[in-house]
């Protein structure tokens, strides 16, 4: 009886583990995280269910807990691969890279696969280890063509290096394999951006965007690419979109309101000014808009004072704002000039 007992809570457990799976394809992680809790208590030895619990808490950002998961499996079956590597990937989020390093070289010793070349390809670039992550990832493409990770780490690993040719070519293999990641296109979009090619960056972080529709970092990204390809409207119109999605969103406002004054509409700048103000006050950024709006009203000794005060934070940005031209009719721009030095 004891026996049967026995083999048939082993069955409801697999059976609950399945159900967790089906779970996690829908992305409902927090009750895939219940049927797997609940598959490992009817059988606490279910090291599929171990597993697969470690990876739906990896999946929540949950890593100290997901790596207790991940060290159980491996106690059972010391030579479980696939729990090396998850282990080693929630490691890396922790910033362990010796010990993501050491559990990724385990795996691959374990059962080398295309998919764990590419994440310990991806621990390499981490770890600035280029040569080796290059010579890694190339690996594990040839291994698996079709590994869209794999070019996204490779892309990684060459925008790491300021190859933005070379990047760009690894971003385009990985999106052909991976329409549906957000990060991906955004990793594209960068190295689009870095090769010069602005208007097909910003149609990336479009695509980005329309992919995570609440990411307002993408929309901002979208209005930096067109600003540099002097597509004002397009960038105003994606720092608009910014801040609807975040209304604090610091680089949109600034821009907005940066943008209000050249215009010379000033209650939609003091609009703007008020909310970055409010926000973000101990900013460069609000004390450059400050300035500016002291400028406007004719005040240059207090924008004067206002932007000394930004260049104790924000020395590098108010130089590119001036290189921009953008505190041309500044009448101590010299003077601001000479602080530079």
């Amino acid at each position: 009886m004891f026996f049967l007992e026995k083999i048939g809570r082993k069955i409801l457990s697999n059976i609950m583990n399945g159900q967790g799976l089906t779970l996690i394809e829908k992305k409902q992680y927090n009750y895939a995280q219940t049927e797997f809790a609940r598959a490992i208590k009817m059988n606490p030895n279910n090291v599929d269910a171990h597993f697969n619990l470690g990876k739906v808490l990896s999946e929540q950002n949950l890593e100290k807990e997901a790596i207790a998961e991940f060290d159980k499996v491996i106690e059972l079956n010391p030579k479980y691969a696939d729990a090396y590597r998850w282990r080693s990937v929630s490691k890396l989020e922790l910033d362990d890279i010796e010990g993501a390093l050491a559990d990724c070289l385990k795996a691959s010793a374990i059962k080398p696969s295309s998919d764990i070349e590419s994440t310990l390809g991806g621990i390499y670039v981490k770890a600035g280890k280029f040569e080796d992550a290059e010579k890694t990832l190339l690996k594990a493409i040839e291994s698996n063509p079709k590994n869209s990770a794999a070019y996204a780490n490779l892309g990684r690993c060459y925008l790491e290096q300021d190859k933005g040719k070379e990047a760009y070519e690894a971003f385009q293999n990985a999106v052909k394999l991976n329409t549906k990641s957000d990060y991906l296109y955004s990793l594209f979009a960068e190295a689009a951006e870095k090769i010069g090619e602005l208007k097909e960056a910003a149609d990336l972080y479009t695509r980005a965007g329309f992919l995570d529709q609440q990411n307002a970092e993408y929309r901002c990204a979208v209005a930096r690419v067109s600003e540099a390809a002097d597509d004002i409207e397009g960038a105003v119109l994606a720092y608009q979109e910014a801040v609807k999605l975040d209304p604090e969103c610091l680089p949109a406002l600034k821009c907005l309101c940066e943008h209000a004054f050249e215009l010379g509409d000033k209650d939609k700048a003091i609009s703007y000014l008020q909310r970055l103000t409010d926000a973000h006050k101990d900013s460069w950024q609000a004390d450059y808009c400050n300035a500016l709006s002291a400028i406007f009203n004719g005040d240059n000794n207090a924008a004067f004072d206002l932007l000394k005060k930004a260049l104790t934070t924000g020395k590098a940005e108010i130089a590119k704002e001036i290189e921009k031209g953008k505190l041309a009719s500044f009448s101590r721009l010299d003077e601001l000039k000479a602080m530079l030095n």
